[in-house]
């Protein structure tokens, strides 16, 4: 019968549910992609040029090459970037658009995976609310590995997930061939996670968490297996897991790890210890849905458990690990954020339906309250209902956040990043002629000025773990210094440079000392820029009496008007 049904059915009626299933993730998609490409061109953060610099390098010489220096961290996302420049030029736009691609494929994603198991609604509240989170956008606008971390990470959940989903009338996918292809898959896409970026490791303890659930428990439930076989595997679990600690800290390995994982550079120590900072960024961005986590997490649980079940493990490894470790970014937390929004959207569509049913019966339950004419009670009550809910999606900073950051409108207390191209024109006659040119941001003078030769900082300094003053940075080639010492000799060794810095870095104690300040006020000459470049420069000229020091013979060559295109 259904067979007949089927060739007497009118075309559309049995193509169109399909068409229209397709279309959804689609068409998110689409509008995650023009979405993020809004100011796609926005000025770089200092982090996106180590990527961009060592992709044009890899064009121009087939290394990631940045100036004298390799940069080999995450070569995978290097290479991608260096298509993109390929492929569609040579500009920021086209470095970011692997990160624009892997948050709107997440999003579409997102939605594919809840849609079948939560519902349509759960699907859509997850995957819309996740686009226009602001930690998404800034996500897909930032050329580095989070983007393209996050979507192999989620693809990593979502073929365990389907592997281990239960046995479907589809032979085909209940087939052990089927479930392997899967798993391989999954091992692949982690591997690349991995690759970019460790704190995928988070994520993997709580999808190792959810997948032992997943295995364990139903056969630990099972009335037919015998009380002593289930003690066995558990003793036997908990046995291998205190070995393996013991030999892991006998052999040092575990103090190992956890130094790695509480270390973080100087610039970032100010946050070490803060456990609460993840919390505080979730409270300010979704101060009326943040709180509700845990019950709508209960909710979700109870509504669609396995998916639930899946973002509750990945997502809450992922907080807590990032929460206790040292270095704290919302940009280390990324490839967790489509567990939370699957958590919210779940656990809202399954309170839609009680939440409908009471605006339903609102006009009658405000009668008593507002005594109105009949025609007017249910307009009045519509209003109320939509300013209530329109009061609850407003009152999180989130939505502002995402339209400020698309606008490229700085909010209060936000720092612009430095506008190099404005100070190009002022500072290329100084680049052009100068022996030396000291920077603390090395990456923004090599990508628009086309050089620098030493860099100041102190934070860098102290990741070298006791290297001296004039070491070459290994990414870079070029020195660094560290010292108000060590800036006084460059001052005494040149007869004339041009110190360029970041205004915003002027008054951080770990960039700029105040000893170091005061050498610069009292050793150089302000070169006059708008302010709206936020950047300051100094030139320095040494007397013509005065003799170079001794020391200057440590001082290693510089590289001087070489340009910034690897090996020249």
């Amino acid at each position: 019968m259904y067979s007949m049904a089927l060739r007497n059915a009118r075309p559309e009626a049995v193509i169109s549910p399909s068409i229209a299933s397709a279309a959804a993730p689609f068409f998110l998609f689409v509008v995650a992609v023009l979405l993020f490409s809004l100011n796609l061109d926005r000025l770089p953060h200092p982090d996106e040029l180590y990527q961009i610099l060592a992709a044009e390098g890899l064009l121009a010489t087939g290394e990631p090459r940045i100036a004298d220096g390799l940069y080999s961290r995450a070569y995978a996302q290097t290479w991608l970037i260096a298509q993109s420049l390929g492929l569609a030029g040579d500009t920021l736009a086209a470095a970011r658009l692997s990160s624009v691609l892997s948050m709107a494929t997440v999003t579409a994603l997102l939605f594919l995976w809840l849609r079948p198991s939560a519902g349509a609604l759960a699907a859509w509240i997850a995957a819309v609310g996740f686009a226009l989170s602001p930690f998404t956008v800034q996500t897909a606008q930032f050329a580095r590995i989070y983007g393209v971390q996050s979507l192999s990470f989620f693809l990593a959940c979502a073929f365990t997930y389907l592997a281990l989903s239960r046995p479907t009338d589809d032979g085909f996918r209940s087939h052990w061939r089927w479930r392997l292809a899967l798993l391989a898959s999954a091992a692949l896409s982690l591997a690349l996670a991995l690759h970019l970026q460790p704190t995928t490791l988070f994520g993997l303890l709580g999808l190792t968490l959810w997948s032992a659930g997943v295995v364990a428990l139903p056969w630990l439930r099972d009335p037919l297996v015998p009380s002593r076989h289930k003690l066995l595997a558990v003793g036997a679990c908990l046995l291998a897991g205190l070995t393996v600690l013991t030999i892991a800290w006998q052999s040092g390995i575990l103090l190992q790890l956890w130094h790695v994982y509480r270390s973080v550079p100087l610039f970032n120590e100010v946050n070490k210890d803060e456990v609460w900072f993840y919390h505080v960024w979730y409270s300010l961005m979704y101060p009326s849905l943040w709180p509700l986590t845990g019950i709508l997490a209960l909710v979700a649980l109870v509504k669609a458990p396995r998916p639930a079940s899946l973002a509750l493990c990945v997502f809450g490894a992922g907080f807590v690990l990032n929460s206790l470790g040292g270095p704290k970014s919302m940009r280390y937390i990324a490839y967790a954020q489509p567990f939370l929004l699957a958590l919210w959207g779940i656990g809202l569509a399954a309170l839609w339906s009680p939440l409908r049913r009471f605006l339903t019966s609102l006009p009658d339950r405000l009668d008593p309250v507002l005594p109105l004419p009949e025609r007017w009670s249910r307009p009045v009550a519509v209003g109320l209902a939509a300013m209530a809910l329109l009061f609850l999606l407003v009152a999180n900073p989130a939505s502002i956040r995402t339209a400020t950051f698309l606008a490229d409108v700085p909010v209060p207390g936000e720092q612009p990043n430095p506008d190099w191209p404005a100070a190009k024109p002022l500072l290329e006659p100084l680049t052009a002629r100068v022996p030396v040119l000291v920077t603390t941001e090395e990456l923004g003078a090599l990508y628009y000025l086309g050089r620098f030769d030493v860099r100041f900082s102190p934070s860098k300094m102290h990741e070298f773990d006791g290297k001296h003053e004039f070491a070459a940075d290994p990414r870079t080639g070029r020195a660094v210094i560290s010292t108000p010492e060590a800036l006084q000799l460059l001052f005494q060794c040149f007869e004339e440079g041009l110190l360029v810095i970041p205004s915003r870095q002027w008054n951080r104690e770990h960039i700029l000392s105040e000893s170091v300040r005061e050498l610069i006020l009292d050793s150089t000459q302000p070169v006059p820029l708008p302010q709206r470049t936020r950047i300051l420069a100094y030139t320095w000229q040494r007397p013509k009496e005065a003799a170079r020091p001794a020391e200057c013979t440590a001082i290693p060559a510089m590289p001087g008007l070489a340009a910034r295109v690897p090996g020249h």
